[in-house]
């Protein structure tokens, strides 16, 4: 690849790029029912640090270096591991709290929580055990952590791209949530993300 290829797609990657997004509630649990269960091959844990060495199979050391501050003010993320291969093959962060202007840089949307809410920010299952209701259990297993860690919590948000279809099905078919909301989410880079004004 010469220079000017190089420096294009540079140029080209911190180009803004807007999605219609839509937004979707329910009450908590996302799911009160463990089925069907993963089964004894996968294991799972809520990690409250950046420097968890599952977390870091499947996300950057940029990400985690950025994330500190998520971590530091009560976000965590729920994890499966394949207990055989010891590898993490899904992922479910979870924002517990209202961000702040600068949170932008990490990829947290200007979204105003109430005390008794929170939002899905990203979900992962590696696309050899999407069959193995693996996302299922995490969002099961997601129940208990937050009965644990934050149980004044009632309301969970997730949102999706508006041309997303598996992950609108996901919100809607698996875990039960309704829309309530559109916006034009606006990316620039690999993590900076906030909303056109006016668009919610």
């Amino acid at each position: 690849m010469s220079l000017a290829d190089r420096i294009t797609g540079r140029v080209d990657r911190y180009k803004p790029r807007i999605t219609e997004c839509v937004i979707f509630v329910r009450p908590l649990p996302l799911i009160a029912d463990e089925k069907p269960p993963a089964g004894d091959e996968f294991a799972f844990r809520a990690v409250f640090a950046p420097n968890d060495p599952y977390l870091a199979q499947i996300e950057s050391p940029e990400r985690l270096e950025a994330m500190r501050p998520f971590f530091a003010q009560g976000g965590f993320v729920a994890l499966a591991i394949h207990v055989p291969t010891d590898t993490t093959v899904s992922k479910m962060w979870m924002l517990t709290y209202s961000p702040q202007p600068g949170d932008a840089q990490r990829g947290l949307l200007p979204i105003r929580l109430a005390k008794d809410e929170c939002i899905i920010l990203d979900i992962w299952t590696h696309p050899d055990f999407r069959r193995q209701a693996v996302a299922f259990t995490v969002a099961y297993e997601l129940g208990a952590i937050m009965d644990e860690f934050y149980p004044h919590k009632r309301w969970v948000y997730g949102y999706a791209h508006k041309d997303n279809e598996a992950s609108r099905g996901l919100m809607e078919a698996l875990y039960g949530m309704w829309p309530v909301q559109e916006i034009k989410e606006v990316e620039v880079g690999p993590f900076w993300v906030t909303m056109v004004p006016g668009s919610d």
